[in-house]
């Protein structure tokens, strides 16, 4: 009997699939701050935050705090479930194919 080996293929940069919240959260503010058309140092101006964390918070590398989550819904107006919302990632294409089965 064959299995089925699922293979990921084009992974392009900022293109993942997310395991942890953190992840979860980096997506999210990323496609939440592109919608709202700002640049990163656009937004860590908003927030008060360096340009590089916040670009550790889109990489999923850094855990902001709640004062820092509750200043991204008011700059991206959302709510704070929308940070943590499944389901609206760009996934990683997928090939899937055989794999011989030696004898």
């Amino acid at each position: 009997m064959a299995r089925l080996l699922v293979v990921a293929l084009n992974l392009f940069p900022g293109s993942f699939l997310p395991v942890t919240l953190a992840d979860q959260l980096a997506e999210n503010v990323r496609r939440l701050r592109l919608d709202a058309d700002l640049t990163q140092k656009d937004l860590a101006k908003r927030l008060g935050l360096s340009h590089a964390t916040l670009h550790r918070i889109e990489r999923g590398a850094y855990n902001p705090s709640l004062r820092v989550l509750e200043e991204l819904c008011e700059a991206l107006d959302c709510r704070p479930g929308d940070l943590f919302e499944p389901g609206r990632l760009r996934l990683p294409a997928t090939r899937i194919r055989r794999r011989r089965r030696s004898t």
